[in-house]
């Protein structure tokens, strides 16, 4: 199963990015690949919680479908899910499996945000599309997403609602 593992240093208290970067109605504001969020977004999410990103990422424009399977407040959290494509693209590449963990280490008001993403790429073109293509934009999409997090929490636009 690849994985794209991620880190970034915020310097906010580790509730504060836990709480903005769980709750999805927010991934709009600093997801480059997300168009929109739907379901149970207005908050950081809860085990249980489901809710579906509207995403585009270069060639390929779907949804992925996602359930809070784990949170521990303000140091863990793990969503599951799964991807839906739209358009040809849809109908030729199938539904696949992920999985994004969260660890939040705080130190002296600093958080260490750790991201790892499990997926599945369970046909040949998607191992050869992955290797070649999609992994290196996932990964970019995910350096920019951390950026624009950081950004956000160390401006406090976070807590006044602002757009960065």
């Amino acid at each position: 199963m690849p994985q794209v593992e991620s880190e970034v240093v915020i310097d906010a208290p580790a509730a504060a990015v836990f709480d903005y970067a769980t709750t999805p109605a927010n991934w709009p504001r600093f997801w480059p690949v997300t168009l929109g969020v739907s379901g149970d977004v207005n908050g950081p999410a809860a085990v249980g919680a489901r809710w579906v990103e509207q995403v585009k990422i270069a060639f390929w424009r779907g949804e992925f479908h996602w359930e809070a399977a784990e949170c521990a407040r303000p140091t863990g959290f793990l969503m599951v899910g799964r991807s839906y494509g739209h358009g040809w693209l849809g109908m030729v590449f199938p539904s696949e499996e992920g999985r994004i963990r969260y660890a939040l280490t705080e130190t002296n008001g600093r958080t260490t945000f750790h991201r790892v993403m499990d997926y599945t790429d369970s046909t040949l073109v998607l191992k050869i599309l992955d290797r070649l293509l999609m992994r290196r934009m996932m990964t970019h999409a995910i350096e920019q997403a951390l950026g624009n997090l950081k950004s956000i929490m160390e401006s406090g636009a976070a807590r006044t609602g602002a757009h960065s």
